[in-house]
């Protein structure tokens, strides 16, 4: 079996789900550690002006120590080999988290989209 670091490095497509939910928040946090970015690419399809408002809210949630280490880290937006592909224009105001509606549904159904576009 060949170890991580003799592999070939990753490029993935990460759709970040309804934008009104927790994945964009979960993308976030799992691309944080930089163990994961060194891995390799990684093209976000979603909007950025949604991940960004997840970025701040999780910078600006409870203490613990995970958000601790969070706020200390910077926004995994910001490193050279994550990119953000939005599959149309922003318009609008962001979907009001925790709230379903048919805006955020079909938001998420064209970051499903873009991913498989890329293919």
């Amino acid at each position: 079996m060949m170890s991580a670091a003799k592999s070939k490095p990753l490029h993935l497509a990460i759709t970040i789900g309804d934008p009104a939910g927790i994945g964009p928040e979960v993308v976030l946090k799992s691309l944080a550690p930089a163990t994961v970015r060194r891995l390799g690419r990684f093209t976000l399809c979603g909007h950025e002006a949604v991940l960004r408002e997840a970025w701040d809210k999780l910078c600006a949630g409870r203490k613990s120590a995970r958000t601790v280490a969070i706020r200390r880290s910077r926004c995994p937006l910001d490193f050279p080999n994550i990119h953000i592909h939005e599959p149309t224009p922003w318009r609008g105001r962001l979907p009001k988290l925790g709230t379903m509606s048919v805006r955020a549904g079909r938001l998420s159904l064209s970051y499903v989209e873009a991913a498989v576009g890329l293919c």
